[in-house]
């Protein structure tokens, strides 16, 4: 994550909606990209009908500027 200090009231967020967001018809979807083994990057997707949002898109600093943030939302895609 990338808050400092990391907000309690996000992570209390993700907790209490662990089970909806792993529902098979969830229009939201998390994809965590991995370098040799490291998760370094990470997206969250909303799907309706007709559009998609890209939400809370982060590279880990020091592998910023090498193209994982393109390619997860590739991926996304």
């Amino acid at each position: 994550m990338s808050w400092d200090p990391i907000d309690v009231n996000v992570l209390d967020f993700y907790e209490q909606n662990q089970e909806l967001f792993l529902e098979e018809n969830c229009p939201l979807r998390f994809y965590l990209g991995f370098a040799d083994g490291i998760p370094i990057v990470t997206c969250e997707a909303s799907y309706d009908k007709d559009t998609v949002g890209f939400y809370n898109i982060c590279t880990r600093q020091e592998f910023r500027k090498r193209g994982y943030a393109s390619h997860i939302l590739k991926c996304a895609l």
